[in-house]
């Protein structure tokens, strides 16, 4: 008998929107599920005040918001932090180094062609730090941070467990969310890394796929799809 997933998680650029504007249809599946009372994360690189520029009622879509790639979480209104910030001291040494970078709360974000530089300054400083590519992006993050490991911490939070729920992305910081989740999902125009390693591929890209996907049967609890790797 097919399971039923009573939560979805799901990944914000390349997956639910494209250019920041989110697909109507997508929301509008995510509004369905919610009102079946089923749970839905939002994981995303960004950082909180950054999304909420772009995306001013975020909060009121998703029932917790996992940021900066896994370093924070925001759930209620309350952030709750997963991770301390990397030092100050990496703000100089990238800057010396002419690398243009944005900071976080608890990451830094830059470009992926600064990755030589970026890591020769977490070198110089000897940091425990790693670096995760999001396509073109860049970002700096401390050792064990990932969108995994901020949605396995909001999981608990919310006490729900992880063989309930499905994850859909589309990048290379999406592995870790969908190795979280019972049933890793990726969209059509997601990266071949992701592809290769997802239990499931959709046929259509970003927000259109997360749409008929959350409306179709494996949702329904009318098909099964087994996990790769349980």
């Amino acid at each position: 008998m097919p399971y039923t997933f009573s939560v979805v998680a799901v990944d914000y650029d390349g997956t639910i929107a494209q250019h920041d504007s989110v697909h109507p249809a997508a929301l509008d599946a995510i509004a369905e599920l919610r009102r079946q009372r089923r749970k839905v994360l939002l994981c995303t690189g960004r950082r909180v005040e950054e999304l909420r520029d772009v995306f001013p009622d975020v909060d009121r879509h998703f029932d917790a918001i996992v940021a900066e790639n896994g370093g924070l979480i925001v759930m209620a209104s309350e952030i709750i932090w997963t991770a301390d910030p990397l030092p100050d001291e990496l703000d100089a040494v990238l800057g010396d180094a002419g690398v243009p970078f944005e900071r976080g709360h608890v990451l830094i974000a830059t470009h992926a062609h600064h990755a030589p530089e970026t890591r020769k300054a977490i070198e110089e400083l000897g940091l425990e730090a790693q670096l995760v590519y999001n396509r073109g992006a860049l970002m700096v993050l401390p050792s064990g941070v990932s969108k995994g490991s901020g949605l396995l911490h909001a999981f608990g939070l919310l006490e729900v467990s992880r063989h309930s729920a499905i994850g859909i992305g589309d990048a290379e910081n999406d592995h870790s969310l969908l190795q979280a989740c019972e049933i890793g999902v990726a969209v059509g125009d997601a990266v071949s890394g992701l592809k290769a390693h997802a239990d499931l591929c959709l046929d259509k890209p970003n927000g259109a796929g997360v749409a008929e996907f959350l409306a179709g049967p494996v949702l329904r609890g009318e098909l099964s799809i087994r996990p790769r790797r349980w």
